[in-house]
């Protein structure tokens, strides 16, 4: 899937951080979470998918990654949305489920989910 933002602010955005290092400090630097300190660093990877609806492909531009906690079963996915507005858009809670909708059928569709159920 293409993903071309015509914002030269998300383009700059989405290229650094498509950098898996800048990514991971972003995390350490922004995450206040516990878990952020158990994140295995050669797990991280970036997907090629996008997620973003047709009706906003040239407004913003989006990342996803991926990685697993140190005890190596549990997954975390990020999804990084790129859009700078000048307005608020009170659509925007709906448009990030749409988003994670979208995550979990590629997801979905994507992992062998009778062999995961089986195993809780």
């Amino acid at each position: 899937m293409s993903n071309e933002t015509n914002d030269p602010h998300d383009v700059r955005l989405k290229e650094l951080f498509k950098n898996e290092e800048a990514f991971f400090s972003l995390l350490k630097d922004c995450v206040k979470a516990d878990w952020i300190d158990d994140l295995d660093k050669d797990s991280l990877k970036r997907s090629d998918n996008s997620y973003i609806l047709q009706d906003f492909r040239k407004k913003e531009a989006d990342i996803v990654y991926e990685a697993t906690i140190n005890n190596g079963k549990d997954k975390v996915v990020f999804y990084v949305l790129l859009e700078l507005q000048s307005r608020i858009d009170y659509r925007m809670p709906y448009r990030l489920l749409l988003y994670i909708v979208e995550i979990l059928r590629d997801y979905y569709n994507h992992s062998n989910v009778e062999a995961e159920t089986q195993k809780l």
